[in-house]
Order: structure tokens, then sequence, then C-alpha cells
């Protein structure tokens, strides 16, 4: 995981597409933790993700 947002870290790069982008939150169950987290998908991330465990 880079140090960026989860969903910069998801999107690697590409481009924004809410569908796409809904497929792979809810391929890898990540939805409910989003709505969990404050910030959502514009939560920062850690360097290697520790504050995500």
């Amino acid at each position: 995981m880079l140090p960026t947002t989860i969903r910069e870290n998801v999107l690697m790069g590409n481009e924004y597409d809410e569908k796409w982008y809904s497929q792979v939150i809810y391929a890898c169950a990540l939805a409910q933790d989003l709505e969990q987290m404050e910030n959502g998908d514009q939560t920062k991330v850690e360097y290697g993700g520790g504050n995500l465990s």
C-alpha cells in the first residue's frame, strides 16, 4: 500500500470509473470497512497500510 488515499491505492494511477471501482470494492469485501471509516475511501493510508490493521 502506498501512503495515499485508499481510493488512489485501488485506482493505481488509472482514471476513476464508478462501475469498475464498485466492483473492486465488492470483490475485496471493502464496502463495510469503508463505511466505518470517517473519511471512507478518502482515508489516508500510512506507509505499508499500518493504520488499516
